[in-house]
């Protein structure tokens, strides 16, 4: 619900995004910084601020190169390799024990009834059809197609797992969290020692800088203004 680009006369730039999930009732925030990274695809955020971690399959991790790579690699070959490796699926995950022998993370994104984990659909079959007659070259070409959304890559995404052994990433990427409580209306009591330990550490990036004298009494004036010891 939350999308800001920032830009700098100099041409430096800043996205700075937040988005609700409204099942959980939690937000997350994520932080991207031009110059810092080569693509959009490997970890791309210089920061992800969540409350909360979750299990995600989360592709744009270093862990989950080999799955992506599966994942053009199918995209590359022939519709019917595709084809048969969901008819394989399908046909493997047609009751819950089958699902349960997976070892699906306890909050992944994968569904834990087998109905909703067929990947065998005509709109998938119709989607990977037209992917194999581009054969895009890289995962953000890939990722460019038409009608390429979550449950196609999902599917490419467990075939790559489950059948060539390419196993993804669920680890969440979110590093950091609210040092001084959150506005969810329930924040919690703030450390005083925390609370310190925070000032002085501003306080001595400041003086570190390499603003000028104006700049950083500016700078001081609105740290003393917001962070009242």
């Amino acid at each position: 619900y939350h999308h800001t680009f920032l830009f700098t006369k100099n041409g430096n730039w800043a996205v700075i995004q937040q988005g609700m999930n409204l099942q959980r009732k939690a937000a997350r925030r994520y932080h991207w910084r031009g110059g810092l990274r080569k693509n959009f695809i490997e970890e791309p955020h210089t920061g992800i601020i969540s409350q909360k971690k979750f299990n995600h399959l989360n592709l744009s991790a270093k862990g989950s190169k080999e799955n992506r790579n599966i994942s053009l690699d199918l995209v590359g070959s022939n519709f019917r390799q595709i084809e048969k490796d969901l008819n394989l699926l399908s046909k493997n995950l047609t009751d819950i024990s089958s699902v349960k022998k997976i070892n699906l993370p306890d909050d992944s994104v994968w569904p834990k009834e087998p109905k909703d984990l067929n990947f065998n659909t005509p709109y998938i079959k119709k989607t990977v059809s037209e992917l194999v007659s581009k054969k895009p070259k890289t995962f953000t070409e890939l990722l460019y197609q038409k009608g390429v959304g979550p449950k196609t890559i999902r599917a490419l995404s467990l075939i790559g797992e489950l059948i060539y052994g390419k196993k993804p990433s669920y680890k969440d990427p979110s590093r950091y969290s609210f040092a001084h409580g959150g506005k969810d209306g329930v924040p919690y009591p703030v450390d005083l020692d925390v609370y310190e330990k925070t000032i002085n550490i501003m306080e001595k990036a400041i003086r570190k800088s390499t603003l000028s004298l104006r700049e950083k009494e500016g700078a001081f004036s609105r740290l003393d203004k917001n962070f009242a010891k």
